[in-house]
């Protein structure tokens, strides 16, 4: 059940695509199976994005 399923998030350091410090892989079971952050302002203006954004990366095959 998704009552069982316990997550944690810790505070990644070195991924280009987010904002510094304010990126987090999400933990499964001891291994990282996603991120979650602020976009990076680069990355933004890259995709011709007007506001700020976050970004919600999931691997869901991780979860069966």
């Amino acid at each position: 059940m998704i009552s069982d399923l316990l997550f944690d998030c810790d505070l990644l350091l070195s991924d280009s695509t987010y904002f510094p410090g304010r990126c987090a892989d999400i933990m499964f079971q001891n291994r990282s199976i996603g991120k979650l952050g602020v976009l990076h302002p680069d990355v933004i203006t890259a995709f011709d994005l007007k506001l700020p954004c976050a970004a919600l990366e999931l691997n869901l095959q991780a979860l069966q």
